[in-house]
């Protein structure tokens, strides 16, 4: 698989952890967290990830899991 393939694959993954709506750790806790590692909220000033965040989180996870799936 080519680079540039990779990239396209990845990038829905890097808008959602680099997006300026939900800055770090927020999100990056959240797919922790849906991927079995118990590793809370984030701290004061950061608080609870808001309402959405992850449904997003589960949707990007599944179309990684899919292109994974279609590169094998």
């Amino acid at each position: 698989v080519g680079a540039r393939r990779v990239n396209a694959r990845l990038l829905e993954s890097f808008a959602y952890e680099t997006g300026d709506d939900n800055p770090n750790p927020l999100p990056s806790k959240v797919m922790m967290n849906l991927l079995g590692l118990n590793v809370g909220e984030a701290r004061l000033p950061m608080g609870p990830p808001p309402a959405g965040l992850a449904e997003r989180a589960q949707k990007v996870l599944d179309n990684l899991r899919a292109a994974r799936s279609a590169a094998h």
